[in-house]
């Protein structure tokens, strides 16, 4: 009770110091530590950390569990911060932090892993020896090709993938980076994930129906809800980031367009209303989503990396949350294939996506100690972010707007391109290495961007 007094009285006083709102940040952060206070089911994490590596860029990864496999692993077990608390089943080192937004009290270890899953990654593993040795022996083949044919297997395969999701991002995030320090913000379920089927932007206008004044009044309801929770967790995650002053954040995460969102709300309910009336309600849920969670994420230090959505459309028309949050510090990243051509299955938008990087079969680390392939703008956004985490290592000082603006003017532009993505180009990691070393000798940003393409044209 007295520590709930104090920490109001000092959260009062933060309120009216030049320094407020990071002090406010801070200690409410704190009072959420001391009380365990839920907030619609995520509690902000806590318990004990170790000090972050002051040299390397700390980066959040948004996402479902992430599992020490692979390269994470193996920084890990070279670390010599690692620590693991019994009482609070917390592993922090210098390279993974970050606590269970759905369930703190829980190691990040996945719990999918069963005996359903040991052939799964008994298949991964064949699959990784024929990747790095060229051939296996034809046992191994037939196996290979049984599983591939039995549905039951088909089934425990996709779950896995969707499990292991958060743990390949972060693999991606990490690659071929020493100096890095990950913090772990889970509260991504795929169990409640809305389904993003372009069919639901095709509303039949032969029974289509104008909702009446209380089925309207019900529609606005659930809408409000609904931005209010989300904010509520964007509000949780900036508080995370803001204590542990995280610098790049990615989120290979996001919902289908918000139009789906209504429609499908909708035709659960046998209601089919209107162009006039979805849109309206679009535009309305749409604009204060965008108001609320800019201001409750951007800072003066965070850039997010945002996936734009695997839904195949142009997101200037139909936008998706959080890839819509046009700003400074937010950067949303389409898939192209190998040849610079926009992936089938990425969203794209002149206006609302900002880079592309590719995004197709890309290989990471994931639970069990194997790799595996996955597609997707879940794996175009953290190449970007790791190339981001690379800029910032060169020059400490980098400001998110600077990180995002060599990040789009060091690209390898493609006509294919155009109209698509707002740089009309490629990641290009090399390039933007060369430029934040001409920007850290003094060359203005925009001169250094221009160097770096007379030292590494295209």
């Amino acid at each position: 009770m007295l520590i709930g007094l104090a920490i109001g009285w000092f959260l009062k006083i933060a309120k009216a110091t030049k320094d407020g709102w990071m002090l406010l940040q801070n200690l409410t952060y704190l009072s959420l530590l001391l009380s365990s206070s839920f907030t619609q089911g995520f509690l902000v994490p806590g318990g004990p950390y170790q000090s972050p590596t002051e040299l390397a860029a700390r980066v959040g990864i948004v996402d479902t569990p992430i599992s020490f496999a692979g390269d994470l692993k193996e920084k890990a077990n070279e670390s010599r911060e690692c620590n693991y608390d019994p009482i609070e089943k917390v592993l922090s080192c210098n390279v993974l932090y970050g606590r269970n937004f759905q369930n703190p009290y829980k190691q990040s270890e996945p719990d999918f892993i069963n005996e359903k899953t040991s052939e799964v990654i008994k298949y991964l593993k064949i699959k990784n020896k024929k990747r790095d040795q060229g051939f296996i022996n034809i046992f191994e083949q037939k196996w290979l090709n049984s599983k591939s044919k039995d549905p039951e297997f088909s089934k425990e395969y996709s779950l896995f993938t969707e499990n292991s999701h958060g743990t390949h991002v972060a693999g991606i995030a990490a690659k071929e980076i020493s100096d890095i320090s990950i913090f772990e913000l889970v509260f991504i379920s795929f169990k409640n994930k809305i389904d993003g089927r372009k069919s639901f932007l095709e509303h039949s206008k032969e029974k289509s129906q104008f909702l009446d004044r209380q089925q309207f009044a019900e529609l606005e309801q659930f809408l409000e809800k609904y931005i209010d929770q989300l904010i509520r967790k964007y509000q949780d995650m900036a508080t995370f980031i803001g204590f542990h002053a995280i610098d790049i954040v990615n989120g290979s995460y996001g919902t289908p367009p918000f139009k789906q969102l209504i429609l499908r709300t909708c035709y659960k309910k046998n209601l089919f209303p209107p162009s006039v009336q979805v849109d309206y309600l679009e535009q309305k849920y749409l604009e204060k989503y965008k108001r609320q969670a800019k201001k409750a994420l951007e800072n003066d230090s965070t850039l997010y990396i945002f996936a734009a959505g695997n839904d195949q459309i142009n997101c200037d028309l139909h936008q998706s949350m959080p890839s819509c949050l046009n700003s400074d510090q937010i950067l949303t990243v389409a898939s192209v294939n190998e040849k610079g051509e926009l992936s089938e299955f990425s969203n794209w938008g002149e206006r609302s996506v900002d880079i592309a990087a590719p995004g197709e079969k890309v290989w990471s680390s994931v639970p069990g100690d194997v790799s595996m392939q996955m597609s997707g703008t879940s794996q175009a956004a953290p190449q970007v972010t790791n190339v981001a985490t690379l800029l910032k290592n060169a020059k400490e000082d980098l400001k998110p707007q600077e990180n995002k603006y060599i990040l789009m003017n060091t690209v390898d532009h493609y006509d294919a391109l155009e109209g698509k993505v707002k740089s009309a180009g490629v990641l290009n990691k090399e390039r933007a290495s060369v430029a934040v070393s001409y920007f850290q000798e003094g060359f203005s940003i925009e001169d250094a961007c221009k160097k770096s393409y007379e030292d590494r044209p295209e």
